[in-house]
């Protein structure tokens, strides 16, 4: 999910990670 993924970047991650 988009969520999932704009959470890890803003984390700071740099894989795409689906946070269900």
């Amino acid at each position: 999910m988009a969520d999932g993924y704009q959470l890890f970047e803003f984390v700071g991650g740099t894989q795409p990670m689906r946070v269900d």
